[in-house]
């Protein structure tokens, strides 16, 4: 960022003798992790001559990506970004002339610079220059999942303990089915005609009978008694 500051006031001198305008300069920082994309933003306003736009990311000298007369000028490219880089061609006319960088390595990580040269409605130069700091996490990529490398064992001794508790409930009920009779099933009494279930309405009825006779039999006994 300093250096971007100290570069600043030189690039504004010397667009302004040669009768080009330059857009303030921006910076901002992405941090993306090892292995992953990076998209590096660099936005214009529009209204512009999309004809006459160049577009050509930098770092440190080294060419990463040039885009002029609407097509990519990769004779240049350095070696390190070849077929790993690319722009947004179906918004550029939006102004958005962001750089796509594919699977970033640390070695990616440092300071990238944007410059823009375009003319405006009234033919005019223009010149924007954008200044965006990569940072790459290693750290993300190497750390290991407790899950997978076994240091927190809690999932698969949950996954075990079901298993083990399903197949116990299936042998139980296969026991219980196969070998045990399931619920109190007691043996229904006798009647009194030999069958079982409830006893038959004659039954009871001729042992109202018997008793009644009983009776009977009792008090004649007894009335004759002296």
């Amino acid at each position: 960022m300093d250096l971007m500051l100290l570069v600043g006031p030189f690039i504004l001198a010397v667009y302004s003798v040669t009768g080009r305008s330059v857009g303030i300069i921006s910076q901002k920082t992405v941090k993306v992790v090892a292995g992953h994309d990076a998209i590096l933003p660099c936005h214009l306003k529009p209204p512009f001559n999309e004809t006459t736009l160049m577009v050509q990311w930098k770092r440190d000298g080294k060419q990463v990506h040039l885009y002029r007369s609407k097509a990519d000028s990769l004779d240049d490219q350095d070696k390190n970004f070849r077929k790993r880089t690319s722009l947004f061609r179906d918004k550029m006319d939006k102004g958005n002339c962001s750089l796509k960088l594919t699977n970033v390595t640390e070695e990616d990580a440092g300071n990238y610079t944007c410059h823009v040269r375009f003319k405006n409605e009234s033919g005019s130069n223009k010149v924007s220059v954008y200044n965006v700091t990569l940072i790459v996490d290693t750290e993300s990529k190497q750390k290991p999942d407790p899950n997978i490398s076994g240091e927190n064992p809690v999932p698969v001794i949950g996954i075990l303990g079901a298993i083990f508790v399903g197949l116990f409930v299936i042998a139980a009920v296969i026991v219980c089915v196969k070998w045990k009779p399931c619920g109190n099933n007691k043996p229904e009494p006798k009647t009194d005609n030999g069958t079982t279930g409830k006893r038959s309405r004659g039954g009871r009825r001729r042992r109202r009978n018997n008793k009644n006779s009983t009776s009977d039999n009792m008090q004649s006994t007894s009335e004759a008694s002296p």
